[in-house]
C-alpha cells in the first residue's frame, strides 16, 4: 500500500472540512488488529500519519495431488462466510466499510460540560440514553447553552448506569427548563447535576447550537465536532462547569493556528 498517497488523501479531506474518508475492507476474513483499533461505532479515528493494519493473511493448505504449497482462505467453521458489500450504505454498520476521522491527540484542549438531555438510542443502544445533549454555562446571563451531542466514548457499563440514573419518571427527568437556551426538544431533559469532562476534534460555527452566540459570531453559536466522553469530574460542580468564554476562546485559539477559510460553517449536527 502506498501510505504516502493514502495520508495526501486523508489531509486533503480534512482540510476541506471533510469528517474523514472511507476505506474499503477486501478481505471478509477476522483481523483482531483491526478490530482493536475500531471505536464502539465502527469507526477508525487516526491522527496523520495514517497507519491502516494489514490485509489479514491467508492459510496454507497442502495440495496432495501437486504436492504443493498453495494459498487458499480458511473457511469459517459452520457455514460459509459472508460476503463483503460492494457498495457504501449510509447509516448501517458493515464489515466492508470504516471511517477514517480525525483522531485527537495528547495535546487537544478538553471542555467540561454539563449533560442536560437525550434521545432513545437506536439499534443495540435502544434501552439507553444516546446521544446525550450537553450544554456549557453562561454565568452572566445564568442560562446552560447547548453546544453538542455525544454518543462516544461511553461503556454499556456507563451507558446503563446513567439510563438508570436518568430513568424517565425519576427526579432527575425533568419538564423543559427555561434556563437552558436550545431550539430542538430531546426525548427527555436531564436534571443539571453533572460535569462531563470531554475531548474534542474541532470548535466549529454552527447554526443549530447556542453556545457562546455573540462572543465570535452575532449569527451563529458555537457546536464541537466528534466529542467524546473522557470521565465524570466528580471533583467539580455545575457552576465550575466550562463557560460559553472559554469555549469562545478555545474557537479563536483553533483558528489562529488554522488557515483562514472564509464563509465557511459546518453544522455539527450533520456530522453525527
Amino acid at each position: 500500500m502506498d501510505t504516502e498517497r493514502v495520508q495526501e488523501f486523508f489531509k486533503s479531506a480534512l482540510e476541506i472540512k471533510c469528517e474523514g474518508i472511507m476505506v474499503k475492507v477486501l478481505d471478509n476474513m477476522p483481523n483482531p488488529d483491526l478490530q482493536a483499533e475500531l471505536d464502539g461505532d465502527g469507526v477508525m479515528p487516526c491522527d496523520p500519519p495514517i497507519k491502516l493494519p494489514p490485509t489479514p493473511s491467508k492459510s496454507k493448505k497442502r495440495s496432495k495431488a501437486k504436492g504443493l504449497t498453495d494459498d487458499v482462505p480458511e473457511e469459517k467453521k459452520g457455514g460459509r462466510r459472508k460476503a463483503l458489500l460492494a457498495t457504501y450504505e449510509p447509516d448501517k454498520r458493515v464489515d466492508s466499510w470504516l471511517k477514517v476521522k480525525k483522531d485527537y491527540n495528547t495535546t487537544t484542549d478538553t471542555i467540561d460540560l454539563i449533560p442536560i438531555g437525550g434521545w432513545h438510542g437506536q439499534g443495540r443502544k435502544a434501552a439507553w440514553w444516546s446521544p446525550i445533549l450537553l450544554a456549557v454555562r453562561n454565568p452572566e446571563t445564568g442560562s446552560l447553552e447547548a453546544v453538542t451531542k455525544c454518543m462516544a466514548g461511553f461503556t454499556d457499563t456507563f451507558y446503563k448506569a446513567n439510563k438508570e440514573k436518568y430513568a424517565e419518571g425519576s427526579d432527575n427527568v425533568i419538564p423543559r427548563p427555561a434556563y437552558v437556551d436550545y431550539v430542538g426538544e430531546p426525548a427527555v431533559w436531564f436534571e443539571p447535576q453533572e460535569v462531563w469532562e470531554m475531548v474534542f476534534a474541532d470548535v466549529t460555527l454552527s447554526p443549530t447550537y447556542t453556545a457562546a452566540i455573540g462572543l465570535v459570531s452575532e449569527e451563529r453559536g458555537l457546536s464541537l465536532r466528534f466529542p467524546r466522553f473522557l470521565k465524570v469530574r466528580e471533583d467539580k460542580s455545575i457552576d465550575e462547569a466550562s463557560t460559553s468564554d472559554f469555549l469562545a476562546a478555545l474557537y479563536r485559539k483553533q483558528e489562529a493556528k488554522a488557515p483562514k477559510e472564509e464563509g465557511k460553517v459546518v453544522d455539527d449536527e450533520e456530522l453525527d
